[in-house]
């Protein structure tokens, strides 16, 4: 499958953080401070704790930090700098009791509610999340980093017309920032506006055109609207600046396997995979370009491989019951195909009809067709629609399939298919 990765959540510091330059900051020993007293001396261990943590020394910058709150335990900027920290190390719980304690102090400090927003979403909190990105828009409303956040959040909770509306307000403040275009443009993807998200994405690169990641969502917008010639050059550009991007090498496979270079495709794939052995849409990926190359065996392990990685995964469960169907082991794919039943009800069952009908497993065929038949008609059971063509005669029925099937439309891409150019002949 094709993977959109969102910007991270910017965070904020107490400022200024250091009033050297990072090029100024890397040559110094930060060990060299003066020994002052009191509270001069909790500003010292401030200062250190964020020359350590500009250096990505964070377990040093949080001893710094404790000491400070040693001397001034109402710190807060010293309390909000340290749940950074604990945020960069992952340690997720105490960074938020970090956050929670600087809000103590000062409940207007609205960097600390921003930062806060960004741990409770790393904990999968998303509805806290939003409440506390609106706690600092409430007390700094042009606060642009927060106005980001809140949109990521909103996507989180799959309010995508929300989230565009907050983007576009960190945009009114800050129109070339590329965070703010990126993750507009993410939000855009999912409203299945590909085109637009395009434009989104190709306005942050002309501020950022390293960015690997602002790339990589360009040729995912360039996948969906089936550029794919277009986004397999931009996935290489990907790779050319950040080479072991697992996911650039598995989207540059599925352009490629689209196009049917499967043998591309599959070291496409083995690239992604040694760079994330455990990654299970990337084992079923690779079984699809396995089978593309008649290679049914392999296809086979890489999907049970896939399906053992996460057992949920149906995608590759109902691939291993194609495979073994055409294994001609057909026993274990309606085995295989029962399973997928179980776990997705509105789409397993056309799978197990269509593997009993292949084996000529007559048994309990007659209520499973009816179920698939009024699954269709409310809606569900979506499968390849000329399997369907076994199971009812209603033309109704045949087209409601096909809708399930192909998913609602989308907006195709806007450049016109002819611009007034003259051919020679």
């Amino acid at each position: 499958g094709i993977r959109d990765v969102a910007v991270t959540g910017v965070q904020t510091c107490a400022l200024p953080i250091l009033t050297n330059s990072p090029e100024t900051e890397r040559r110094a020993n930060v060990d060299e401070l003066p020994q002052n007293s009191g509270d001069g001396r909790a500003e010292e261990l401030f200062a250190r704790g964020n020359a350590l943590r500009r250096l990505a020394r964070n377990r040093e910058a949080i001893e710094a930090y404790d000491g400070a709150l040693a001397i001034r335990p109402d710190y807060a900027e010293a309390l909000n700098n340290r749940g950074n920290a604990l945020r960069d190390l992952k340690r997720f719980e105490e960074a938020l009791e970090s956050y929670d304690r600087a809000l103590a102090a000062n409940p207007a400090y609205e960097r600390a509610h921003n930062n806060r927003g960004n741990t409770l979403r790393d904990l999968e909190r998303h509805g806290e999340a939003l409440v506390s990105f609106e706690h600092a828009l409430v007390l700094k409303p042009d606060y642009a980093e927060a106005m980001v956040n809140r949109g990521n959040a909103l996507r989180d909770l799959k309010r995508f017309e929300e989230a565009l509306e907050s983007y576009d307000r960190a945009l009114a403040l800050r129109p070339d920032w590329a965070p703010a275009l990126n993750n507009r443009g993410l939000a855009l993807m999912d409203l299945e506006r590909h085109g637009d998200a395009l434009a989104c994405f190709e306005r942050a690169l002309s501020a950022e055109p390293k960015d690997a990641e602002l790339r990589f969502h360009r040729g995912n917008a360039l996948l969906r609207l089936q550029r794919h010639e277009e986004a397999i050059a931009e996935y290489e550009r990907v790779l050319s600046l950040a080479p072991a991007h697992a996911w650039a090498w598995n989207n540059l496979g599925n352009a490629l396997l689209f196009l049917r270079r499967a043998d591309a495709a599959l070291a496409c794939y083995g690239r992604a995979l040694a760079a994330e052995p455990g990654n299970a849409q990337f084992l079923n990926n690779r079984g699809h370009a396995w089978d593309a190359l008649g290679r049914r065996p392999e296809a086979l392990a890489d999907y049970q491989r896939a399906y053992a990685l996460n057992p949920d995964y149906t995608d590759a469960l109902y691939a291993a019951a194609q495979t073994l169907r055409d294994l001609k082991r057909t026993d274990e794919a309606i085995a295989c195909a029962e399973k997928v039943l179980e776990l997705d009800p509105d789409f397993g069952v056309g799978a197990l009809v269509d593997l009993k009908r292949a084996a000529c497993d007559w048994n309990g065929i007659a209520e499973l067709e009816a179920k698939w038949i009024a699954d269709v008609r409310a809606g569900k059971g979506a499968l390849a629609p000329f399997t369907f063509f076994a199971v009812s005669d209603t033309p109704y029925d045949h087209l409601r399939c096909a809708e399930i099937f192909l998913g609602p439309p989308r907006p195709g891409d806007a450049r016109p298919l002819w611009n007034g150019e003259r051919y020679n002949h």
